[in-house]
């Protein structure tokens, strides 16, 4: 139950919060943010979860539900929902299996109808930032 309260709870927008600064502390131990960048960069540049087709190996499809990008952002469902088939994906290429676990986005719909008649803006425009804002909070998460 308690999770379930904090998953209603309301979160100010990412770039309205400044982040901690490095050697943070989080209950009392220290923690140098320093090393989040630096993975997520290492990780970015030797590309470490892109999809690779191998002669030989053995295939392994995850697919998960994809998230409707919301100009509120990433919130508690966005991944908890991702990280169970995000989990699988990384153990299937640890046994050495070609993996594809496609990340998607459910952009069109009502919500989005509904916001560019609100706001004039054509929904094209509006989903398009969103689905960036999601991929760089996706990408913060590792």
């Amino acid at each position: 139950r308690r999770c379930m309260q904090r998953s209603f709870r309301a979160a100010a927008p990412a770039e309205a919060a400044a982040p901690p600064a490095a050697g943070a502390s989080k209950g009392g131990v220290a923690y140098d943010l320093a090393i989040e960048a630096k993975w997520q960069a290492h990780w970015e540049a030797h590309r470490t979860f892109a999809t690779r087709r191998r002669e030989g190996k053995q295939k392994k499809y995850v697919l998960d539900m994809f998230p409707y990008p919301s100009g509120a952002g990433l919130h508690v469902g966005h991944p908890e929902g991702y990280t169970a088939s995000d989990i699988m994906a990384r153990y299937w290429r640890m046994r050495d299996y070609d993996v594809l676990h496609p990340m998607g986005w459910d952009s069109f719909g009502l919500p989005a109808e509904q916001h560019a008649m609100n706001t004039g803006t054509h929904p094209e425009v509006t989903t398009k930032e969103n689905i960036a804002n999601f991929k760089r909070q996706l990408r913060s998460l590792g």
